[in-house]
């Protein structure tokens, strides 16, 4: 269900470096609890780049109610190819019984001729499959 879903958004910076390691290396709550606020670092591993790549994002809104999380990206390799960088994850509960939806949404400025961001929702929809094999397991 998507309460379940978003439980384990909300414990990302925990979950995420277990669950698919060669994607996440590291996932630390720099500033904050993971609220509103909040300061998150995450090094990205090799599926991602041969070479040690940063992002620094801030959450911005954090909605129990509506199992929704909206953070900026605020440092990274990102922000060379965006000025502005913000994304929501929310998780609604599916029409099967126990299932569940994720909806990611990204607004972003890009620099120039930047392309949009196929590499990060690609890279997205990877860790929700990653999370999903994790809680059915």
């Amino acid at each position: 269900p998507a309460s379940r879903m978003y439980a384990t958004l909300r414990d990302v910076h925990n979950l995420l470096p277990k669950i698919v390691p060669d994607f996440i290396k590291s996932y630390e709550l720099v500033e904050g609890d993971g609220g509103v606020g909040t300061i998150r670092k995450i090094t990205f591993g090799p599926l991602v780049s041969k070479e040690p790549t940063v992002a620094t994002e801030k959450v911005l809104a954090v909605d129990d109610a509506a199992k929704s999380v909206t953070y900026s990206l605020i440092e990274g390799d990102l922000t060379k190819l965006y000025s502005q960088f913000v994304a929501t994850t929310k998780y609604v509960d599916g029409a099967d019984d126990g299932s569940s939806t994720a909806i990611w949404s990204v607004e972003y400025e890009p620099i120039g001729d930047s392309p949009a961001p196929e590499q990060a929702k690609e890279a997205v929809l990877g860790s929700m499959k990653a999370v999903e094999g994790y809680l059915l397991a």
